[in-house]
């Protein structure tokens, strides 16, 4: 799951991804988190807000995200 196409999904989409993706199996590569996000989506009342910030120093990304439930 992509962060920028579940920020601009209705719920109705929301939705039909969700079910979609626990009726599909997870690719190899997948760490579990379209699952999550698409349940924060879900439950969130407002679009997900989302940012990286990379520290120059350790070369380490932190990943923020915002949802108002």
């Amino acid at each position: 799951m992509r962060l920028e196409p579940l920020r601009a999904m209705t719920a109705d989409e929301i939705k039909v991804a969700y079910k979609a993706s626990l009726r599909q199996e997870a690719p190899a590569w997948s760490k579990g988190a379209d699952i999550g996000l698409l349940t924060v989506a879900r439950d969130a009342s407002e679009p997900l807000q989302f940012t990286f910030q990379s520290d120059e120093s350790t070369g380490l990304s932190t990943f923020y995200l915002k949802a108002i439930i």
